[in-house]
């Protein structure tokens, strides 16, 4: 029959119940090293549930509400459904604290972080999945219209510590400008600027300042003097050897 104790009980051996047990109050395991544990057989519908009817459940200082997973002063900071886990609270983060390093990765597929989709070493969106693709030596622009935007209002740098920027087949060093087998064909200053090898100029030109030339200046049609007082003058030094020869 039915076995009613109203006073303190303690057994020496295991306690063995076929039906439910039911606890007016707490249930509290003095082992040191305890354990709730399940041991049915396997099965189809086999399983241990820990469930509150009106309320949550806490694991040391998890607590579970449903599909929620959170903590007593925030009890959703998980949300769980059948495609993934939501971050519910207003601020949420995903921290690391090791030494080795953090992964986010999808084996057969992409990794979407907000608006970016990260697919391998591709880095796009949802409709250009390969605006950039990463490699050791740098990164490569896939699309086939691309472009750098820059949307600031001070400016825009692209410099090399210690070498070149190539734009193309145009090599830019420091201030020179020049090709990889001439890098100084153009010779930039606060003052001007130098040309370093031949310069061919195939349409009118216009000289809003003196043109000095160092060598030989050879005309291949006329050379025609617009000032109201031209002249032709030669202002070498004096000397046995000194004059100016015009000659046909």
């Amino acid at each position: 029959g039915t076995l009613d104790v109203t006073g303190a009980t303690t057994l020496s051996s295991t306690l063995g119940v076929t039906q439910d047990a039911t606890l007016g109050a707490n249930l509290m395991m003095s082992s040191e090293a305890a354990s709730l544990s399940h041991t049915a057989s396997a099965g189809a519908t086999s399983g241990l549930s820990i469930t509150s009817t009106n309320g949550f459940v806490d694991v040391e200082s998890v607590r579970f509400d449903g599909l929620n997973l959170g903590t007593a002063t925030a009890a959703t900071v998980l949300t769980l459904d059948d495609t993934g886990v939501a971050l519910s609270v207003d601020a949420a983060h995903i921290t690391h604290g090791g030494t080795t390093g953090l992964a986010i990765t999808s084996t057969n597929g992409y990794v979407d972080v907000e608006s970016f989709r990260f697919y391998g070493l591709n880095l796009g969106t949802a409709t250009a999945a390969k605006v950039l693709t990463l490699k050791d030596a740098g990164v490569t622009l896939s699309a086939d219209a691309a472009e750098i935007t820059h949307g600031g209002a001070t400016g825009l740098t692209i410099s090399s510590t210690a070498a070149h920027v190539d734009v193309e087949s145009v090599r830019f060093t420091e201030a020179n400008v020049g090709i990889s087998g001439a890098t100084d064909l153009l010779q930039l200053a606060t003052s001007g600027v130098t040309v370093g090898g031949t310069l061919d100029v195939t349409g009118a030109t216009t000289l809003s300042s003196t043109l000095g030339v160092t060598q030989d200046a050879t005309l291949g049609a006329n050379l025609m003097m617009s000032s109201e007082a031209a002249s032709l003058s030669h202002t070498a030094s004096a000397g046995a050897t000194s004059g100016l020869s015009i000659t046909s």
